[in-house]
């Protein structure tokens, strides 16, 4: 999914894909929400963190157990990352109980989280049921 360009379907102000609609599968802008039949539909809104796509627990969690997926505070809200984050330092992957279980970034409490992003945490449980 891409966000944060501008919405093909509407000319206006603020018309980034910040948004995404959870029944069509599609990323839309707060104008598809009001114009396009959206209003209904189960909706997550999604936040830069450093220049990461993120979406708050408190809307994901509804979907999703985030339990051991590293969260971050953005606009005074706690999010969790939708794809890995970038490598700190070198870009190494990290081979150690530190690290994310899937992609092997630096996790920021090991104690606590096991997953960097959702991607890794689905991909974990949907794609290495022999990881489990």
């Amino acid at each position: 999914m891409i966000f944060f360009e501008k919405c093909l379907s509407h000319d206006l102000l603020k018309n980034e894909l910040n948004r995404f609609c959870i029944t069509c599968e599609a990323s839309i802008c707060k104008h598809c929400v009001k114009d396009s039949g959206h209003k209904d539909h189960k909706l997550l809104t999604i936040y830069r963190h450093v220049y990461q796509n993120a979406v708050p627990i408190s809307e994901m969690e509804i979907h999703i157990d985030c339990d051991n997926i590293q969260s971050y505070k953005c606009n005074k809200m706690w999010v969790v990352s939708l794809n890995p984050l970038p490598h700190k330092g070198s870009g190494i992957h990290i081979e150690d109980d530190e690290s994310c279980y899937v992609c092997k970034r630096k996790l920021i409490d090991p104690e606590r989280f096991r997953f960097c992003s959702i991607t890794c945490k689905v991909y974990n449980l949907f794609l290495i049921p022999s990881a489990r």
